[in-house]
C-alpha cells in the first residue's frame, strides 16, 4: 500500500514536471518565432556576409520577415533597392540591410547636386567618428568672436540628411576604422577635410551664414 502510494506521487510529480516543461518550451518557441505576431513586414537580409565595396547580387541577399514594430525607414523591403548597388562596408550574416549600407546613387555629382569641400574654420569641430557617406544634419551656432549682437542665433538645421562625400586626413587618404568600416571610436587617422553632396543653392545658404559670424556642427 505504502509501496503504490509513492508510485502515485512519482508519477503525479513526473507528469507535472513534464507539463511544466512543455509550457516552457511552447512559451520559449511562440516568443522566438512569433507565432502569435500576425503584424510582419517584409525586409532584405543578408546571407553569408557581404564585403565591404562589393556589389550586391540576388545570391547575397533573401527576403525575410520581422515584426512590424521594428520595421523602421531605413530598412531595405524589396531586391530592387539593393540588388546592384555596392556595399560602404562588411554587412554582416543574417543583418536586416538599411539605407547606410549602400552606396548611395544620390552621393555622385549630377547636374544638380555637387561636392563641395567645407573649409575646417566653417565648422566648430569635426567628430572623429564621422565617415563617408553618413548622411548629416547642418546647424548654425553662433560663433560669438564674429558676429555683433544683433545676429540672430540659429538652434535648427537648416541642412537635413546630406550626404558626406569624403572624409580625409591631413594627407588626402580617405578617414576609416581601424577593424572595420562600422568601428567609429578608432579610426585609422583624424579627420582634417570634409566634402558635402550640395545643392548650389544650399552651399551659399551656408556661404551666407558663415559671413553673418555662424559656424556649424555636424550631427548624424
Amino acid at each position: 500500500m505504502i509501496g503504490g502510494l509513492s508510485v502515485r506521487r512519482i508519477n503525479k510529480f513526473f507528469v507535472f514536471s513534464i507539463l511544466f516543461l512543455g509550457i516552457y518550451i511552447f512559451s520559449f518557441l511562440s516568443i522566438q518565432l512569433d507565432w502569435f505576431d500576425v503584424e510582419k513586414a517584409q525586409v532584405i537580409r543578408v546571407k553569408d556576409g557581404i564585403p565591404s565595396n562589393s556589389v550586391i547580387t540576388e545570391n547575397n541577399v533573401f527576403v525575410g520577415e520581422i515584426s512590424r514594430q521594428y520595421l523602421t525607414d531605413s530598412m531595405a523591403t524589396t531586391l530592387d533597392e539593393v540588388v546592384g548597388k555596392r556595399a560602404v562596408h562588411d554587412i554582416d550574416r543574417n543583418m536586416a540591410i538599411v539605407k547606410r549600407d549602400l552606396d548611395a546613387a544620390f552621393l555622385r555629382p549630377t547636374n544638380q547636386h555637387q561636392y563641395y569641400p567645407i573649409p575646417s574654420d566653417w565648422l566648430l569641430t569635426i567628430q572623429g567618428t564621422i565617415r563617408r557617406f553618413d548622411l548629416v544634419n547642418v546647424t548654425p551656432v553662433l560663433d560669438s568672436k564674429a558676429v555683433d549682437n544683433n545676429a540672430l542665433i540659429q538652434n535648427e538645421a537648416v541642412l537635413e540628411d546630406v550626404p558626406v562625400a569624403f572624409v580625409k586626413n591631413s594627407k588626402n587618404r580617405e578617414v576609416k576604422g581601424l577593424s572595420g568600416s562600422r568601428n567609429r571610436l578608432n579610426g585609422n587617422s583624424n579627420p582634417e577635410e570634409l566634402e558635402l553632396s550640395l545643392l548650389p543653392a544650399d552651399f551659399k545658404k551656408l556661404e551666407r551664414l558663415r559671413l553673418e559670424g555662424y559656424k556649424f556642427v555636424l550631427s548624424y
